[in-house]
């Protein structure tokens, strides 16, 4: 349902039918914990072997579930192994995304994230005649431990072709039942196991 957005968004932005806007490439870049380094998380927040055992196979079944949802619609992953914190993602996104814009000649690239770190692939895809939309969300929200905020940055808004505000977006359009944005949302299936 989000690639549809896209079509949609691209299409009106550019104006064209949404049956002349395709995507070709759908990819998710990612750090992945080594399997060792999620068997020392798990052991550090387990009291004892019953409940280390619980830990790791949710841990295990968090990535394969993500996976499986990933594979199911045809997204290409690609990810940096990590043992402690993610290091070098973007990078390897920025590297991908302009090799695979050069070679393929993309009319868009478009950016899920919020991270500023991108404004450079954004800069050097514009020569190439490449847009950017990108998909930023700004929020917060509350865990058992602490308050977070997560927001888009701005110089990454001011320097893509163009950036919604996934955030309002979805608000608005939840608001007035509009089919693209309620499509997104599915009722959570727990998947047994």
């Amino acid at each position: 349902a989000l690639h549809e957005f896209i079509r949609h968004e691209v299409s009106k932005r550019e104006g064209v039918g949404v049956e002349n806007t395709k995507i070709f490439d759908k990819c998710f870049f990612s750090g992945r914990f080594y399997t060792e380094a999620l068997l020392k998380k798990a052991k550090e927040s387990s009291r004892d072997k019953k409940e280390f055992d619980e830990k790791f196979l949710e841990l295990l079944k968090r990535d394969r579930f993500q996976e499986d949802e990933l594979m199911s619609h045809g997204i290409k992953t690609f990810y940096r192994p990590m043992m402690e914190t993610e290091k070098g993602i973007d990078s390897l996104f920025g590297l991908e995304a302009y090799t695979m814009s050069v070679s393929n000649k993309y009319n868009y690239v478009v950016l899920i994230t919020g991270d500023g770190d991108h404004v450079t692939l954004v800069t050097k895809l514009r020569p190439l005649g490449c847009k950017t939309l990108l998909l930023g969300w700004d929020f917060s929200y509350s865990t058992a431990k602490r308050n977070e905020e997560t927001y888009t940055s701005g110089p990454l808004r001011v320097a893509v072709t163009h950036s919604l505000d996934m955030t309002k977006i979805i608000e608005t359009g939840l608001e007035v039942s509009d089919p693209l944005i309620m499509a997104m949302f599915k009722p959570y299936e727990k998947k047994v196991v």
